[in-house]
């Protein structure tokens, strides 16, 4: 059996590789603070940012929320948690990344 790893035992990806970018938080939170925002190009813009893709989809499935089923996609993230949930988070978000970028 030398060779073989059981896929239970290989170590999980760093999670700083998921991590949002700074410059990537700032641009989503300009966009979300747009008097004319677009659900949709929010969707687009943080699908297209997989570090933005992994926090969201981790805080719209959170227990906090309490939802049944699992959001499985962007956008149904981005209208679920709305424009003023995610100014938040990603705001929150931006705080702890630029605290790990000074240190």
């Amino acid at each position: 059996m030398a060779g073989r790893i059981d896929p239970a035992h290989q170590p999980r990806r760093p999670h700083l590789l998921r991590q949002p970018r700074e410059e990537d938080l700032r641009d989503v939170i300009d966009r979300l603070a747009e008097r004319d925002v677009n659900l949709r190009e929010i969707a687009e813009l943080i699908s297209a940012r997989p570090g933005l893709e992994a926090f969201l989809m981790t805080a719209a499935n959170s227990v906090h929320h309490g939802l049944e089923h699992r959001v499985r996609d962007v956008h149904h993230a981005v209208v679920l948690l709305g424009i003023r949930r995610m100014l938040k988070l990603f705001d929150v978000k931006l705080g702890e990344v630029e605290q790990w970028n000074a240190a």
